[in-house]
């Protein structure tokens, strides 16, 4: 089975994800605040070690992946990391990593106590459909497909070309640059394969939704625990959206 990369897209109706709190938490805080800021968590690989990851990729079963070290000038520890794509260090004819990607939709149903509606009701957040509400004339799904995750751009830095690509791989010969002139190749480009939506259902204990009356937006603002979708915890959602290949 050959692993691939997966980007599910969320409807535009805004889904905010807490992280450890209870629905009930996730609204109380939204009352006490006006404004939120992003937070990421990265699920840690589980069942398998660095070394058969990095045997898989050079077997040509995952994507593409090569790891190196550095030294902090600060502390003077080593660290090492390790990176999608191919080795900008090491000369190749084309040094371009093709990134097979599965977009998948996930349409979330939130079944909660909304707050200021009752009885209990069901909040969809669809992105395969418009939102007009929200000023937008196509799906979160087609503005995925057509931004610059996947389609290309002239990107030009300090008034260096960097060239013609997707934004990911232009983010990349960026940060590898001093060896552009051994490969001026380099690069990351996702190939995307867009699949039906899936449906993910958010119970009570793990979710709950805004009414737009006070949400001051343009749609109605669904929480849901991130925890809960952690394939880890024997009861994650992830699960129900991997498209295997």
């Amino acid at each position: 089975m050959r692993t691939r990369y997966l980007l599910s897209v969320l409807a535009c109706a805004t889904l905010v994800v807490a992280v450890g709190t209870s629905a009930a938490q996730a609204q109380t805080s939204f009352r006490a605040r006006t404004h939120f800021h992003a937070r990421y968590l990265a699920f840690p690989v589980r069942g398998l070690s660095h070394s058969q990851i990095m045997q898989e990729s050079r077997n040509g079963a995952t994507v593409p992946l090569w790891s190196t070290t550095v030294t902090s000038p600060i502390n003077k520890k080593t660290y090492s990391y390790t990176i999608v794509g191919k080795n900008p260090n090491v000369p190749q004819t084309n040094a371009n990593a093709v990134i097979p990607t599965d977009v998948v939709p996930v349409n979330i149903h939130i079944e909660s106590n909304s707050i200021g509606l009752a009885p209990p009701t069901e909040t969809v957040f669809n992105p395969t459909v418009p939102d007009p509400a929200c000023h937008l004339s196509s799906s979160p799904l087609t503005r995925t497909l057509q931004s610059p995750l996947f389609q290309n751009h002239n990107y030009s830095v300090g008034g260096t070309e960097v060239g013609n690509v997707q934004y990911e791989s232009a983010f990349m010969r960026e940060n590898f640059w001093s060896d552009h002139a051994k490969n001026p190749t380099y690069g990351i480009q996702l190939s995307a394969t867009a699949h039906p939506e899936v449906n993910v259902y958010i119970p009570s204990a793990d979710g709950s939704t805004i009414p737009v009356s006070q949400t001051h937006g343009c749609g109605p603002l669904g929480l849901v625990n991130l925890l809960s979708w952690d394939p880890g915890n024997g009861s994650g959602f992830v699960p129900q959206v991997l498209i295997p290949s």
